[in-house]
């Protein structure tokens, strides 16, 4: 048995996430029509007011930003307030940790990301994380969202 086989069924189990395990399967996905595609928010952000491309700076978002722009994907960012930070969207400023959320926010911003989702006719949200285990917050944000999620710790080079 893989060593990743545990936290794959342990997601599908408690939060309804499949996982996307290969490159393969990723590119499979990217012509496929209403999939939003998003990564997590991070602690820095470059400006008090801007889209997501301007705001949030991290090696994970630089490296999904390339993905998604190379590809003309359309994508988001899961933000700890906002629910969803959609690519063409300017936000303001904020400093919430995932951390610090209660069952009850992960609950409303679950409804956020359905609604924001839904009305741009998203029915499915592929979730970009490098760590499982750092992406149990978003998970159960994504699981309250009623959206059919998928997960990867990989993208395409």
């Amino acid at each position: 048995m893989s060593l990743q086989r545990p936290w794959v069924e342990q997601i599908k189990e408690k939060y309804d996430i499949r996982y996307i395990p290969s490159e393969e399967d990723i590119f499979k996905l990217i012509n496929s029509n209403h999939i939003l595609w998003t990564t997590r928010c991070c602690e820095t952000k470059l400006c008090e007011t801007g889209l997501p491309i301007e705001m949030y700076d991290s090696y994970i978002t630089r490296f999904f930003f390339r993905f998604v722009t190379e590809r003309k994907l359309p994508f988001a960012i899961l933000s700890d307030k906002y629910g969803l930070h959609f690519y063409d969207e300017r936000l303001s400023y904020y400093n919430t940790h995932p951390s610090s959320l209660s069952s009850n926010e992960k609950i409303n911003l679950g409804t956020k990301i359905s609604q924001k989702a839904k009305n741009r006719e998203f029915d499915t949200i592929i979730f970009y994380n490098n760590s499982p285990l750092l992406s149990k917050p978003y998970f159960e944000m994504l699981c309250n969202s009623g959206l059919e999620v998928l997960f990867t710790t990989r993208l395409l080079s």
